[in-house]
């Protein structure tokens, strides 16, 4: 708290103490007696406790927060945010803050963060979920900020900064993003058809879709699947795929769809159940298989249509005879790269994989007996020892006049790829939305929860599974539920997303305060379908905000009695000294009467006895100027007249009035000033008694014939003026002390060289009242070296200054 006036001390006080009941002052207005000292010292522990109970709350809660006066200066901050600064910026020691601005202590990157400061203070207005993204060691950060204004009696006081880290859920938000598109991606460069439908309507078909329907994909989005299926197979697929957005297990099947032009085609269907912008999906992958249709068909009218046919085939096919390959339609095998040769000289079971031999096997035996066998799933192993993902088509037939299996081998390796993608993109975003703070759900067109979150089945107290159905407004009901209001209808009517700060009602009826971010739903068209809710539960930050506003009603009173003891004091003080001033002008006077009436009488004794008695009298006359002095910095009332002057000149005023003591001990004044130096807007006097009280320390603490050195600079937009002595200096643990009024470096110092110790604690008064500050560099039997820093243009500075630390 050092450097800052005893107002913006006690506007500190009144933000950083906690809610103080007024429980111990109503209890002692009551009694009938006066309060004697053991009631006041009983009510004075309770406050005390009360005080640092709340300081525990302010400084243990996660939340990072700061505290600012009504000039933008640092009055407090957390644990949270000093743990932040130190984590991400660099060691700082939370003392040193106090009392600065953003800007004195912080880089320009950080200093983003305290833009709207300035806004808050000036308007009164508060400032709620602003998003900053800070670049710190190549790694960005986001923060969310709420500036609220402290308003006292109409007038802002200063503001508290309450700063979230939010990266983990942007960073969540963008991953969902990403998955989405990486999906989208592997989807458009896949040579199968995908589709996902919701609630029996497509919402995502990719370019393959187009190229076999022959429809555009604007005209299949919204449609029915089974729409384009053959009038007989329509029911079937029906079934199945509603089946499988129910989550049953649905085997990969064959069908018919029509084209746009009439065109018939053959598809192979298989799917997942997935879930698709936070809601229950399907998922259908189809092959057009016609070719394998038509091929199957000419194999069975003529082997030699059937070789002819198999040869043009973009498939692998193969015969299969007594469990030997025993045809092949190309030169090399486009799945396994096995050239016909090789693949002749080989059992079928060679090139499959060892976890699924038992399987092919199975299914070989079955269609040798001349049962149906639907195409499976399988792998492979090529030439070089990969797995290759494969669908496998096996039909009975004659070869040579011996039954035998034709084998058509379909490359799925890239689909497969891509349902894997699709799955691994599910599970992340299940766990995403499990691993967030917030609680969150999505409502339907039909008010009803179409998912919730861990974290929001816990905040409204219901099951996960009972959670998913219900109407929303029985689960986290508020006040504006079925009105206007409502998230949804608000959603609806304006097409944007909103925060809002909203109170929650539990199935059990407990309240709970909450930030709520609602998000529009849509669809690929763009069309809202539904919202997204993200709660955050802020009890603790309210709880917190409405203690700190009582404190700060109680502090106010308290700092208003502090205020009129301060009066008090200054009161004391100019009474003091005039009546001291009285009586010793009189003495003074009546002295040098003395001397210049009885100068011839007078012998050497009494002439010295009366010089004593005028220099001690002066001496009095100082400590009570500089006693004044201390007493108008601190209340803010020492004048400061300031005009434009030359540097030059007020060292040359101060050696020359510092001379006579100076060669008492033979010592030389040396001037170093720099030529050119800019004019100063500064009180040449208040700068000329700095000027004088340093020399004068200077030359008390140099030895006889030794010097001292003045100098003037310029260094950027400040001029520096430095006293430098080559005198015993002053140890390093006391060069933080000797600011600090009546503080003298040692009590034989003092006792020789005398002062009363308030020299430099005047120096750096007034120096801090125009702008500047006051450095020091010592080191024992070398010498001090006192530098002053002026700013060049005059700033207009708070002139009340600390002069007396409190902790």
């Amino acid at each position: 708290m050092r450097g800052m006036g005893i107002n913006t001390f006690k506007f500190a006080l009144s933000r950083r103490l906690p809610l103080i009941s007024n429980h111990e002052k109503n209890e002692m207005e009551s009694c009938d007696a006066p309060p004697d000292r053991n009631i006041k010292e009983l009510s004075r522990r309770k406050l005390t406790k009360i005080v640092k109970e709340q300081y525990a709350i302010l400084e243990n809660i996660p939340v990072m927060i700061y505290l600012k006066d009504d000039k933008g200066r640092f009055i407090r901050i957390n644990r949270a945010f000093h743990s932040f600064i130190c984590r991400n910026i660099g060691r700082i020691d939370r003392e040193s803050i106090s009392g600065k601005k953003d800007s004195d202590i912080f880089t320009e990157s950080m200093s983003i963060l305290f833009l709207e400061d300035r806004e808050v203070l000036e308007t009164g207005k508060r400032k709620m979920g602003i998003t900053r993204g800070l670049n710190i060691g190549g790694k960005t950060i986001w923060l969310r900020l709420d500036k609220i204004p402290l308003i006292s009696h109409g007038k802002v006081e200063g503001l508290i900064g309450v700063v979230r880290d939010i990266t983990d859920y942007i960073e969540r938000e963008k991953s969902l993003r990403e998955n989405k598109e990486r999906f989208e991606r592997l989807a458009e460069t896949s040579p199968f058809v995908i589709l996902v439908f919701q609630i029996e309507k497509i919402v995502y078909a990719n370019g393959t879709a187009e190229k076999i329907t022959g429809f555009k994909r604007d005209e299949i989005v919204g449609e029915k699947f089974w729409d384009f299926v053959h009038p007989d197979y329509r029911d079937i697929v029906r079934v199945r795929e509603l089946d499988r957005q129910r989550g049953k297990d649905i085997r990969p099947y064959e069908c018919k769809i029509i084209t746009k032009s009439g065109e018939e085609k053959w598809l192979q269907i298989t799917g997942n159940r997935i879930i698709w912008e936070g809601m229950p999906a399907g998922i259908i992958t189809a092959i057009d298989i016609t070719t394998i249709k038509i091929a199957e068909k000419s194999l069975r009218e003529s082997e030699k249509k059937f070789r002819t046919l198999a040869e043009c085939s973009p498939l692998d096919i193969v015969v299969v005879q007594n469990e030997r390959i025993v045809y092949t339609n190309f030169e090399k095998a486009l799945v396994t790269g096995y050239s016909r040769e090789e693949l002749l000289s080989m059992k079928f079971l060679d090139i499959v994989h060892l976890d699924f031999r038992e399987k092919v096997t199975e299914k070989y035996r079955k269609i040798i007996s001349g049962k149906h066998v639907s195409p499976f799933e399988c792998k492979l192993l090529d030439k070089n020892g990969e797995e290759k993902w494969v669908l496998l088509s096996g039909s009975l037939i004659e070869w040579g006049g011996e039954p035998s299996i034709l084998v058509i081998i379909l490359d799925i390796t890239d689909r497969k790829r891509a349902e894997e993608e699709a799955l691994k993109a599910k599970k992340q975003l299940e766990n995403i939305l499990h691993a967030v703070a917030d609680g969150i759900r999505i409502v339907g067109m039909d008010y009803r929860v179409k998912m919730i979150n861990r974290r929001m089945a816990r905040m409204a107290r219901v099951k996960m599974s009972e959670g998913i159905g219900m109407v929303c407004s029985e689960m986290f009901r508020c006040d504006q539920c079925g009105t206007d209001e409502c998230s949804l209808r608000r959603v609806l009517r304006t097409g944007k997303s909103f925060q809002t700060e909203t109170l929650r009602f539990t199935m059990d009826g407990k309240a709970i305060p909450c930030l709520q971010y609602v998000t529009p739903l849509r669809d690929t068209d763009g069309n809202v379908v539904g919202i997204i809710e993200d709660f955050r539960d802020i009890s603790m930050i309210k709880r917190t905000e409405k203690k700190l506003r009582r404190a700060h009603q109680i502090l106010k009173k308290k700092n208003e009695q502090l205020e009129k003891l301060n009066n008090l004091k200054s009161l004391f003080l100019n009474i003091t000294s005039h009546e001291l001033r009285t009586p010793m002008a009189a003495i003074k006077g009546y002295v040098q009467l003395l001397e210049m009436d009885l100068s011839d009488k007078l012998d050497e004794k009494q002439k010295g006895i009366l010089h004593t008695i005028v220099r001690n009298i002066d001496r009095l006359d100082r400590l009570i100027n500089d006693i004044l002095d201390v007493s108008r910095l601190e209340s803010g009332t020492l004048k400061i007249v300031p005009e434009k002057c030359r540097v030059e000149e007020i060292i040359d005023r101060a050696i020359e009035t510092m001379r006579g003591q100076a060669e008492m001990k033979d010592i030389k004044i040396e001037k170093l000033v720099e030529y050119d130096l800019p004019e100063l807007f500064i009180d040449k006097y208040r700068m000329e008694q700095v000027v004088t009280n340093l020399l004068s320390n200077a030359i008390k603490f140099s030895n006889r014939n030794s010097r001292i050195i003045v100098r003037a600079s310029k260094k950027g937009d400040k001029v520096v003026l430095e006293i430098q002595d080559f005198g015993r200096g002053i140890p390093k643990n006391k060069l933080k002390k000797i600011f600090e009024p009546f503080y003298q470096v040692d009590s034989g110092m003092d006792r020789k060289f005398g002062g009363a110790g308030l020299g430099l604690t005047i120096v750096k008064g007034i120096v801090e009242a125009h702008g500047g500050n006051v450095e020091i560099e010592s080191k024992v039997r070398e010498g001090t070296t006192f530098r002053i820093i002026l700013p060049t243009r005059y700033v207009e500075k708070e002139r009340k200054i600390e002069i007396f630390s409190r902790k």
